[in-house]
């Protein structure tokens, strides 16, 4: 199989599976997986651009996939969203040292996959889960060849036995 059949088996179907369970829980798993598909998709492209995927490249990027204001929102989503889900489970609320980070809400209700807004008066994470699913599969059915692109975290094939 290929890199975009195995894509489709191992990522888009079970993401799309738990938009189904009752109540919206799947949507933590769903959010969490598709951070690290969105950081292997612009490190591939940039990469593929010949650019270095470094911070401001990647942030840059960031912004322009989902809409953020600045590079600095796009970074702020991605500290709270991905380091805090993806090293603990939940978003991250507290810098080291203390400070609080924006609160945040996840509902199927928000109209885009993430954004910044502000409710009564506080600046606010919040997630759409299943549109920033929808975003970041349709970023790798728009450009399949990015999804084995990397030369640091090697695509895996199957053999059969």
């Amino acid at each position: 199989m290929n890199a975009i059949e195995l894509f489709e088996r191992w990522f888009i179907v079970p993401l799309r599976q738990l938009e189904h369970i009752p109540a919206g829980d799947g949507a933590i798993v769903a959010f969490a997986s598709c951070l690290y598909l969105y950081e292997r998709f612009a490190k591939s492209l940039l990469d593929y651009s010949g650019k270095k995927a470094d911070d401001a490249a990647f942030y840059a990027q960031l912004a322009s996939d989902f809409g953020f204001a600045s590079a600095a929102d796009a970074e702020l989503f991605w500290r709270i969203a991905r380091n805090g889900f993806l090293h603990q489970g939940m978003p991250l609320q507290a810098e080291r040292g203390g400070a609080a980070l924006p609160p945040w809400q996840m509902t199927g209700g928000f109209k885009n996959p993430v954004e910044f807004q502000d409710i009564g008066g506080t600046r606010v994470l919040c997630i759409q889960p299943w549109l920033f699913r929808d975003r970041v599969l349709h970023l790798f059915r728009d450009r399949p060849d990015l999804i084995a692109h990397s030369k640091s975290f090697p695509w895996v094939s199957i053999y059969a036995a």
